[in-house]
């Protein structure tokens, strides 16, 4: 059967650039790099981005039969056999009758890949939410499931951002090394019977806030987004 010299065309586009993003950022699928840099034997192979196949290999176990594989046996594996399965999704939104391919409007960072830990998806509405207020935007740069790292349009790239399960750090980084961290938020979130507050506040200034990402919001999104405008905006040299 021959094939329409059309969709021949389009076919070999579409395999062109899927070529030239694996050769731009040297991983695969996602196009975003997976490393754990927080392990202690991961040092030989921090140097190289790594793809979630080798990721979830390494670092994810799935029950007594399914644990996650050590670095020395990785040396064994010699073929990986894997499924491609495409999944289409929609969500209807009952208050205007439309079908939209984003549920959460605005809980998928790069590439579309959906955020799982809550304070990602909440940091990911905010800034989809607040971007145009920012006078120094933000992006960014590498997402695992422990951690969002962020860099500044514009700024000196020796600055980086951080957002752990309960905090935000903005740090300097030269050659590799954390040199210094210039300003760090955290937020301790708690559940009581009127609300949610935050354990790190004095008791007499604690305030409830009616969900964690209300919190989260308050005491890690805005008071970054506040340091963003008024220091770092107003900032002419780093010292460390």
């Amino acid at each position: 059967m021959t094939l329409n010299p059309h969709l021949a065309k389009l076919e070999q586009h579409l395999r062109d650039q899927a070529l030239a993003l694996m050769a731009e950022t040297r991983i695969l699928a996602d196009g975003m790099d997976h490393r754990e840099s927080g392990r202690t034997d991961m040092a030989q192979l921090d140097g190289e981005p790594h793809c979630w196949l080798f990721h979830d290999l390494y670092d994810h176990s799935y029950g007594f039969s399914k644990p996650c594989v050590p670095l020395r046996d990785c040396l064994r594996i010699g073929k990986v056999w894997v499924d491609v399965v495409i999944r289409q999704q929609y969500c209807l939104d009952i208050a205007t009758g439309e079908w939209v391919s984003t549920p959460d409007g605005g809980e998928r960072g790069k590439e579309g890949v959906k955020a799982r830990p809550r304070i990602q998806r909440e940091l990911l509405r905010w800034l989809s939410e607040n971007r145009q207020r920012f006078v120094v935007p933000a992006r960014i740069t590498r997402r695992t499931d422990r951690w969002i790292e962020m860099a500044f349009f514009g700024a000196n790239p020796i600055l980086s951002v951080t957002l752990t399960r309960w905090e935000i750090n903005i740090a300097v980084e030269w050659q590799g090394q954390c040199w210094d961290l210039v300003v760090s938020h955290e937020a301790g979130a708690v559940a009581s019977a009127s609300g949610y507050f935050c354990t790190l506040c004095v008791p007499e200034a604690r305030v409830l806030y009616p969900s964690r990402e209300a919190l989260w919001r308050d005491h890690l999104f805005e008071t970054f987004f506040e340091w963003v405008n008024d220091k770092l905006l107003k900032a002419r040299w780093i010292g460390i």
